[in-house]
């Protein structure tokens, strides 16, 4: 396909002289340059020895700016030399496009990596794509165009237990507003929330999500109640639960056709903890990787639940390394990164706290430790804006009941619209017809909103001193306010 769009780009650099606009000098240079630049393009491509996608990319962008340079460069008005800018820009942006999407899928005996040419002729022509295949190169795509755009969102979740159900109401209220995740990472209870919406990132699959975890019961996840644990305690095993339940239930509920990380329609990540060195593993870096495994070893709380033998490593809870890992969104590029954080309201009378309680509230206490050296890494990237949306509410389930669901998922949504209209976001539009899928790619409204927004924070700055430079948006920490209301900290600055 380089071949043609080569073509292409030679007879937009001759069109001014064959159509007889040689002497407009901004069409000339238009196609000139324009023209010369899908030339080297294509010719990069030609020379290339691998299935690299940025030459594509470069061409899809090249075409666009062929289709707008008549505006943008004010020779609207020569009939030919539009025409010819416009035809041909759309034409290499089809074929580009077309060309980017219809790679070959990754091969199963490499991570990531993409059949070359010579192997590709041993297999007598190009291989059949497999649905699968398809959805992993629309991804992939995505990814591409969202690095060359610099706007890619991510949905964090951290850890929660039977607390969970607040992130889907918040997850809710998120894509209603028409906020869409290209990238989700996900840890213990969190990574469950991120796996099942990766299958679905849509308002309906938030709800499916929401049906989900009313169906939950203590029996999933825990089986035998306190009698199997005590006996598993007495025969020392490895856990007091047993994690086949659990892994059922999975099986059950998981898509059969997305089991694979590559076949998910979005990027996403899991993370756990490698229980002889205590450092965190990412899951989804190998598109050939289980979710199964990856949301058993999330999940694996010691001593809940026994950890999980992967490649040779003992595999925990993700949380013990990293509950809310926004340092993996800022690795994969993620540009705009919405953080959901559980975290409960501790009792109130501290003189008598039960051993579960001071159990509980020692190990978020030692989570929020880990959350402020997320916040030291999220300073290094001051590109990145960060909304940190705590979630709590008063009188929390024990970790183990999860028939709340319900009044946990409204709790949910409703800390999720107050955050929203506080930090002047989109607000959900739970009426009608839901958002576009990727809206957010070009809203006006949005932009009409940024602009406001800019427009403020440099007349905010001319009468007060400078604000630190990172762009972070945060709620109240474990133990704000006494009444359980955020406190919002903002530092301002311009969005990539």
């Amino acid at each position: 396909m380089y071949w043609v769009t080569g073509i292409l780009g030679l007879i937009l650099i001759l069109a001014p002289s064959i159509l007889g606009y040689s002497d407009h000098a901004a069409a000339l240079w238009s196609n000139g340059v324009l023209g010369l630049a899908v030339v080297l393009v294509s010719a990069c491509k030609a020379l290339a020895r691998d299935e690299g996608a940025w030459e594509y990319a470069a061409a899809i962008m090249l075409g666009l700016l062929a289709v707008v340079a008549p505006v943008a460069l004010g020779f609207g008005t020569h009939g030919g030399a539009v025409w010819t800018s416009i035809v041909l820009g759309v034409v290499v942006a089809i074929l580009a496009g077309y060309r980017l999407l219809a790679q070959p899928q990754p091969q199963s005996g490499r991570s990531g990596a993409w059949p070359s040419r010579a192997t590709r002729g041993k297999t007598c022509g190009r291989r059949p794509v497999t649905r699968a295949g398809r959805v992993w190169q629309r991804r992939r795509a995505r990814l591409l165009l969202g690095e060359l755009f610099r706007k890619m969102i991510a949905f964090v979740l951290g850890g929660a237990g039977s607390w969970g159900a607040l992130q889907v109401g918040a997850l809710q209220v998120l894509l209603e507003a028409g906020i869409r995740p290209q990238l989700l990472v996900g840890s213990s209870a969190g990574a469950l929330n991120a796996a099942f919406l990766a299958t679905d990132p849509t308002p309906v699959g938030a709800d499916r999500l929401g049906d989900l975890w009313r169906q939950v019961t203590k029996e999933d996840i825990y089986p035998g109640g306190l009698f199997r644990a005590v006996w598993h305690l007495l025969r020392c095993r490895d856990s007091l639960y047993s994690s086949k339940p659990f892994r059922a239930f999975l099986e059950v509920h998981i898509p059969r056709e997305m089991r694979l990380f590559r076949q998910l329609p979005v990027a996403l990540y899991v993370t756990a903890a490698d229980l002889s060195t205590g450092r965190l593993y990412l899951f989804g870096e190998d598109p050939q990787e289980s979710m199964l495994d990856a949301l058993m070893a999330s999940t694996a709380a010691p001593p809940l639940h026994a950890p999980v033998a992967y490649r040779g490593r003992l595999l925990v809870d993700g949380a013990v390394a990293a509950n809310l890992p926004v340092g993996v969104a800022l690795e994969k590029g993620a540009t705009e990164v919405y953080a959901l954080d559980v975290w409960g309201q501790p009792p109130r009378n501290a003189r008598r706290w039960s051993l579960p309680e001071v159990a509980t509230w020692s190990i978020r206490a030692l989570m929020h430790q880990q959350w402020e050296r997320e916040l030291a890494r999220c300073a290094l990237h001051p590109e990145v804006r960060l909304y940190h949306l705590p979630l709590s509410s008063e009188g929390l389930p024990a970790f183990d009941d999860f028939s709340q669901a319900t009044a946990l998922i409204a709790a949910g949504r409703v800390q999720a619209e107050a955050y929203l209209a506080a930090q002047g976001l989109p607000r959900p539009e739970r009426e009608g017809v839901h958002a576009p899928r990727w809206r957010h790619a070009f809203p006006l409204e949005e932009v009409r909103q940024e602009i406001e927004r800019l427009s403020a924070a440099v007349a905010a700055h001319t009468h007060r001193p400078e604000a630190p430079n990172a762009a972070l948006t945060s709620g109240a920490p474990p133990g704000g306010s006494p009444d359980g209301h955020a406190i919002r900290e903002t530092r301002d600055s311009g969005r990539p």
